[in-house]
């Protein structure tokens, strides 16, 4: 394994406890013909927040502003999905917690178990696949 430049290290870090604490991991499957997505995802006011988590992870988008009711302010979100967001855990996994660390395990296992493979693979969706998808976390 390769040395990780050190302020490379703490961007990692910085995202890992930000994903800690506002984050969000999870499998979602839209219906049962459908292979659950791996999901990491971060809601915020402010994008450069976001837009940071992004450059120190090196995937995923941000989106916004979804504008809502009066008083609260527009919303922005950051998403990773599928392969992208299994490596993105990859690599934040050293930094965060045991419980994030938990929450992430049991979505990579809801993939992993997932049986009925998607007629049409949809971008992001991936076949369950040894070859495709890492799981040594997982061993």
């Amino acid at each position: 394994m390769s040395k990780i430049p050190r302020d490379r290290e703490i961007e990692l870090a910085w995202a890992a406890g930000f994903m800690d604490g506002e984050g969000h991991i999870c499998a979602r499957g839209r219906k049962d013909y459908y292979t659950p997505l791996f999901k990491l995802s971060a809601c915020q006011v402010d994008p450069q927040v976001l837009h940071r988590l992004k450059m120190a992870i090196d995937i995923g988008k941000v989106y916004g502003p979804t504008i809502r009711k009066e008083p609260q302010q527009p919303i922005y979100q950051f998403v990773i999905t599928g392969k992208e967001a299994i490596l993105a855990y990859y690599k934040l996994y050293p930094y965060l917690s045991p419980v994030k660390q938990a929450q992430g395990n049991t979505a990579l296992e809801k993939v992993k178990a997932h049986k009925k493979l998607p007629k049409r693979l949809g971008k992001g969706q991936l076949p369950l696949d040894e070859r495709i998808y890492p799981w040594p976390l997982l061993a």
